[in-house]
C-alpha cells in the first residue's frame, strides 16, 4: 500500500493532509471544522447551562402574593355575597309573580274561579290549604280551579294545575298583606275577589334594604312595584 498509510490512528492520503477520524472524539462528528457552538451530547454539563435563571419564589415574595391576594379577596367577598342574595330573591319574586299570572290566565281560560292556597306540604296526596296566618307562603302553596267555588279544594272535583315548593332559608320571610293572609282568588274574568288588591314583600337578611314587592291590582294584574314601601315585620 504505497499511496495509504495507517500511522497513530492516522489516514494519509495522497495529498499528505492529516484528517482525524471520528472514533474517540468527545463531541459527535460534524466535519473538519470545530462548530462555535458545540452541541451538548457527550459533554458533562447538564442540559440547564444557566442555573441563575431557574429559581422558585423567595419567601419576601410569597408574603407579598399573600398580602395582596388577602386584601382582594376582603374586597370581592361582600360583593359575591350580595350577589348571590340578589340573585336568591329576585329568583323568588319571580317565581310567585309567574304563579300570579298563571293562575290568573287560567281563570279566564278555563272560565272557572281559581284559586292559590299556601299549604304547609304543597305535594301531600291530596294537598291541603293552610288557613293559619301565622304560617309563612315559603313552605309552599298550589293553584286549583275551584269548580264548585266553594273556596275549598275538593279532591276529585277540583283541578290542580301548578304547585310552589316554596323557599329554604331561615332568614326568608313572604309578607302579604292582611286580606290575602292565605288565599288569594281570581274570578271567572280575572279579577281579584277581594277588594283594595293585595301585595307580597319578600324579604331575606338584609331587611328592607333589599326587599322586593309585588302588587296586585283589583283587576288581578300582578307586578313588581319599586314605589311601594316593603313590609318585612
Amino acid at each position: 500500500m504505497d499511496n495509504v498509510q495507517h500511522q497513530n490512528g492516522l489516514k494519509t492520503c495522497d495529498s499528505g493532509v492529516n484528517k482525524a477520524p471520528f472514533i474517540g472524539l468527545m463531541i459527535p462528528f460534524v466535519g473538519t471544522n470545530r462548530p462555535h457552538k458545540l452541541p451538548f451530547v457527550g459533554k458533562k454539563l447538564p442540559s440547564v447551562t444557566n442555573w441563575h435563571f431557574n429559581r422558585g419564589f423567595t419567601m419576601v415574595e410569597l408574603m407579598i402574593t399573600l398580602v395582596v391576594l388577602g386584601i382582594l379577596s376582603a374586597i370581592a367577598a361582600p360583593s359575591i355575597r350580595d350577589a348571590v342574595l340578589n340573585n336568591g330573591l329576585a329568583t323568588e319574586t319571580n317565581d310567585m309573580l309567574a304563579s300570579l299570572m298563571f293562575a290568573r290566565s287560567e281563570a279566564v281560560k278555563r272560565s272557572t274561579p281559581v284559586v292559590i292556597c299556601k299549604s304547609l306540604d304543597p305535594t301531600a296526596t291530596p294537598p291541603v290549604c293552610d288557613s293559619t296566618a301565622a304560617n309563612p307562603w315559603t313552605n309552599g302553596w298550589f293553584i286549583y280551579s275551584d269548580v264548585n267555588s266553594n273556596n275549598a279544594y275538593e279532591d276529585g272535583t277540583d283541578v290542580i294545575l301548578r304547585v310552589g315548593d316554596g323557599f329554604s332559608g331561615a332568614n326568608k320571610k313572604i309578607k302579604p298583606s292582611a286580606n290575602i293572609q292565605n288565599v288569594i282568588k281570581y274570578d271567572r274574568i280575572g279579577f281579584l275577589t277581594v277588594s283594595g288588591g293585595g301585595s307580597f314583600s319578600f324579604c331575606d337578611s338584609r331587611g328592607v334594604s333589599k326587599a322586593k314587592v309585588i302588587e296586585i291590582s283589583v283587576t288581578g294584574r300582578a307586578r313588581i312595584d319599586r314605589s311601594t314601601a316593603p313590609d318585612c315585620s
